[in-house]
């Protein structure tokens, strides 16, 4: 974590020194080069089951499940309630640091107009790092605390609960493996955004360049070209910024792929999703499905009958009543997260006939270059701005993805 606030503070002394001229200045002395990484791809489709198999988290749940099979239960539950606490304690770190270098970035946002977009931008990548860190702090809270309630009860005791820490231990192991998913949807999404900002940079440069043509000939004042000059190294900024997130994502995703530290992971493909996929759900069938598996839901039942055969009266009430809010909440989130699976293919539908509406557009552009009628920079320009609606079908897709990942992950049990 050191490492990633050591980044984010060079990025922020990076637009400190930016020059009227638009160069970036570092003291040779002040940073080290970073070594480089290794890379290592992946299929969006592999993602899940390489995180099942080989995340250090996933194993460390795993063994903690096992050791609680094998050895003295009251022992070892004290050793891993430790472990946990103390994995949430890191992440929980994480969280503080993350959180302060958003703020950082909002405020700076607030006070450097002219960068706004750029600030905004960091903060959003420092966001989607956040949530990460988030999920894996709750994940390892929740086992340390489903461990801590079964310390105080016999061996017996804890061995007819072990239902419950297995559905606990269930329950963190399937966090970390969408979060696997969850955060190579992220790399796919930052790289789109990436393709964009480059775009847009190529076209201010040509714009820039006819800018100066016309500053030569007295058509334009050179105030307008300083204009712009600043307005392309703020696009450079947010577009190193992006980078440097995206860097960052790639190589939480290979952790969470157990390639180690080093290493970057990087997403070669983009996630499919078809007509049929779409067609098959139903909120009928698809509700009592999720309700049956739902973690939560399980562990409240779990819990009733650990109170049941072990509780006192008022704990056996206490656990029954806890079923029925723990089941509304389920319906709701099932709803919820059914419900944004439609909004997002709208949502894909509108970027499809946006392509084909800017598709035409450049046809028709095509031919008045073809007859003079406009220059080769505006065509260039309907060429961009094709790729740009391009960008935004490819960007509603994943956010189509992720609605419908969480639909199928809600119907194994986990329900954000």
């Amino acid at each position: 974590m050191r490492t990633n606030i050591k980044k984010l503070a060079a990025a922020i002394l990076a637009a400190a020194l930016i020059l009227g001229n638009g160069t970036v200045v570092f003291a040779d002395s002040a940073i080290a080069p970073a070594t480089e990484l290794k890379t290592e791809t992946i299929r969006f489709a592999d993602v899940a089951d390489k995180a099942e198999e080989s995340s250090p988290a996933v194993k460390a749940i795993r063994r903690s499940e096992k050791a609680l099979r094998e050895q003295d239960v009251t022992e070892e539950i004290e050793a891993q309630i430790k472990l946990y606490g103390g994995q949430k304690d890191l992440y929980a770190a994480q969280v503080t640091a993350l959180a302060n270098v958003m703020g950082q970035y909002t405020t700076l946002a607030a006070a450097d107009p002219d960068n706004e977009a750029a600030w905004n931008a960091a903060a959003d990548a420092a966001g989607m790092q956040l949530a990460a860190a988030q999920a894996m702090r709750d994940a390892m809270g929740d086992v340390a605390d489903s461990l801590s309630a079964d310390k105080m009860f016999t061996k017996m005791a804890a061995n007819t609960g072990l239902d419950c820490t297995q559905l606990e231990n269930a329950r963190a192991e399937a966090v970390i493996i969408k979060g696997a998913e969850d955060c190579a949807l992220g790399q796919l999404t930052l790289s789109e955004k990436l393709s964009s900002i480059r775009r847009a940079i190529e076209g201010m440069k040509r714009g820039i360049a006819t800018s100066e043509v016309m500053v030569r000939h007295g058509l334009l004042d050179r105030l307008a070209l300083e204009q712009q000059r600043c307005a392309l190294t703020a696009l450079e900024k947010q577009e190193t910024d992006l980078s440097h997130a995206l860097e960052q994502l790639q190589q939480q995703l290979a952790m969470l792929c157990g390639f180690g530290a080093g290493t970057r992971c990087v997403v070669t493909d983009m996630p499919v999703i078809t007509e049929e996929d779409l067609k098959e759900m139903n909120y009928g069938d698809d509700l009592s499905a999720a309700l049956d598996k739902n973690y939560d839901l399980q562990i409240a039942r779990e819990k009733r009958s650990y109170a049941d055969n072990f509780g006192t009266k008022y704990d056996e009430e206490a656990a029954a009543a806890a079923i029925i809010p723990a089941r509304e909440t389920a319906e709701a989130s099932f709803r919820h997260i059914y419900l944004a699976v439609s909004e997002k293919a709208a949502a894909v539908e509108l970027a499809r006939a946006a392509v084909s509406l800017q598709q035409t557009q450049l046809t028709a552009d095509k031919l008045r270059l073809d007859h003079g009628l406009i220059s080769r920079n505006t065509y260039q320009d309907a060429q961009d701005a094709l790729a740009d609606r391009q960008t935004e079908l490819s960007l509603a897709l994943l956010d189509l993805y992720g609605a419908y990942n969480d639909y199928r992950w809600a119907l194994k049990g986990l329900e954000d």
